[in-house]
Order: C-alpha cells, then structure tokens, then sequence
C-alpha cells in the first residue's frame, strides 16, 4: 500500500550567481513573466540586485516536501532565465524552510549551509552539504 504525502505550501527563495548581462528593467520583467508560466508555484516574487547584477525569485509553491518545492522553484527560475535570454545562469542558493511557512531555520537546500531567523533548533536530523552553484539550463 502506498502513503500518499500531504501537500503543504513552502516560501522558496532562488538567488543566482553575478548575470553575464547586465540586468535592466527589461531583463527583470521578463524573467517575472517567464517564472509566472510555471504553474506548480503561486504569488512569484522577482527582484534584482543591480549593485551584484543577480537575481532573485521568491515563490510559494504547493508540495508533498521540501526538495519538491526547491525542484519547482527552480523550474520557474529557469523559465524567468530563459523568457529574459539569460544564457549559462547559475542558482547560487535555493532557500527552503524545513516547516511550511513558519519562521526559525531556513535550510539552504541543494548548497548546504544554515542560516539563522529566530530562536528555534534545527531539526536532529538535519544534514548540511558543502556549497555549492547549481548549473541551471535555458537552453
């Protein structure tokens, strides 16, 4: 018999490595437009750091886990890069909070790594990985 996990709504944030484009207002409305064609993610948030020339996607986006919400997230993320022809972009961090929509440590999922929003411990069984870029494909 299979279980059948229960979807909860996680915030994901994706940031992305310094762009080899410079990003102008241009840029930033079509990698929003392109995120939003993504349909497993709702209420996308695209901002960009003009200072370091990257990009930011915040989503919430309905799962059955936290690894399934970051793959969504970055499924959006590749589709805002590629609508605003971002070639050889790299996901530098995707945040994922370990309880859906609440506060206290934010697991930096798929580059390792903790950082700290409140008082709570993070989880026993927690396990971080050495950081890392994520290669992302526009094709």
């Amino acid at each position: 018999m299979t279980i059948k996990r229960k979807n909860r709504r996680y915030i994901v944030d994706v940031h992305s490595t310094p762009l080899s484009v410079p990003v102008t207002d241009e840029v930033l409305e079509d990698f929003a437009i392109g995120a939003e064609e993504e349909r497993r993610i709702a209420a996308p948030f695209a901002s960009a750091n003009l200072a370091t020339n990257t990009l930011d996607l915040g989503a919430s986006v309905k799962a059955s886990d936290p690894g399934a919400a970051a793959a969504a997230a970055l499924s959006a993320f590749r589709r805002g890069l590629r609508k605003a022809h971002v070639k050889n972009a790299l996901a530098s961090a995707v945040a994922v909070p370990h309880a859906p929509l609440e506060c206290g440590w934010i697991s930096r999922v798929a580059v390792g790594g903790h950082r700290r929003l409140g008082d709570a411990a993070p989880p026993s069984d927690h396990q971080t990985a050495a950081p890392r870029a994520i290669r992302v494909r526009t094709r």
